[in-house]
This record gives structure tokens, sequence and C-alpha cells, in this order.
């Protein structure tokens, strides 16, 4: 494995798992800024925390294979994924972190093409994440919002809005999604 940049003698994933896990303020607002400060290697890891997960540990694939054996009524007694509950976590800290909308676009661009519907939805609610300069990633939204795909359309929506632009911006293409 590759070692992770750090900060006062933490990696990414322990600032993230700081993040993740405060109870105050004032320590996710540690962890943010130990985050910025390791810069574009925290920035990728987290956007591909935020769009297609941690990576899967052996033992949950093995476990995975074993649910999906049990009768279905079992199905339901499955332990909570912790390896998979922090999609929208990791997308708050990037939020929090307002990263450059050109390392955001350039990192996201990919999965935007992805063959699985989720990986395409997680992508775009990422967009809404970037910061200053932001006009890569608003190139990306406005193909993405003229999608004749209402949900793609939709997402691109509310990531637009994430990034601050304003409501009259936006409304010939509310008009359009509300209009179809």
């Amino acid at each position: 494995a590759l070692r992770q940049p750090s900060v006062d003698g933490l990696n990414i994933a322990e600032w993230y798992g700081g993040f993740k896990g405060a109870y105050d303020g004032r320590q996710q607002r540690q962890s943010i800024e130990a985050l910025r400060r390791i810069g574009d290697p925290a920035v990728k890891w987290l956007l591909e925390r935020a769009v297609v997960g941690p990576r899967r540990s052996r033992l949950a694939t093995v476990y995975d294979a074993v649910i999906r054996r049990l009768p279905r009524g079992l199905r339901s007694l499955r332990l909570r994924d912790p390896e998979g509950s922090d999609f929208g976590r990791a997308l708050e800290a990037l939020r929090a972190m307002r990263p450059s909308g050109a390392l955001v676009a350039d990192h996201i661009s990919p999965w935007l093409s992805a063959s699985d519907p989720e990986v395409r939805r997680r992508a775009i609610n990422a967009l809404g994440c970037a910061g200053e300069p932001v006009n890569p990633v608003l190139r990306l939204l406005q193909t993405l919002l003229a999608s004749k795909d209402r949900v793609t359309a939709y997402d691109a929506l509310l990531a637009a809005q994430w990034i601050g632009l304003p409501a009259a911006s936006l409304s010939e293409n509310v008009s359009a999604f509300l209009n179809d």
C-alpha cells in the first residue's frame, strides 16, 4: 500500500476519521484544516471516497457472499456495513474544504460516464463541492443540465446550487426541467 501524506503525524484517513467521528465543531474544523494542508492528495482521496466508496476488504466481500446465500427473510438481519456508510460524510468534508474546481472537474470527469448509475449520480453530486475557480465544473454542469435524463439533470441542478449559483442563472434550466 502507498504511504499517504501526513500532517502533524496523522495521514489522510486518520484526519478524515477525526472529521467523521467528531462530536464538536472544533474537532471538525481542525480535521478540515489538516486535510487542506495536505492538499490535492486529500481532495483526490475524499473524491474517490465520495463517489466509489472505500475499497472493499476481503472479509466484507466474503460477508456479502454469505448474506446473499441466506433465505430472503434472514437477509434483513444483515449488519450495517461500516465500509459503505460514509459517501455523504466524505462529501460533507469536501464541501467544507471547497477544493479547486479544476481539480474536482479533472478527477470527477471519468466517473461521469461510469456504467454504474449510482457512481454517476455520486460523481455529479461531488461536483457541488467545488471552490474557485468553478469554470471547469460549470462547463460539466452545463452539459449535464441539458441532459434528456431527468435524474442526471436534477442531480446537476442540485450540484449547481451547492456551488452557490444564483437561482436566476439556473431558471432557464429549471423551466426546461419542469416542462419536460
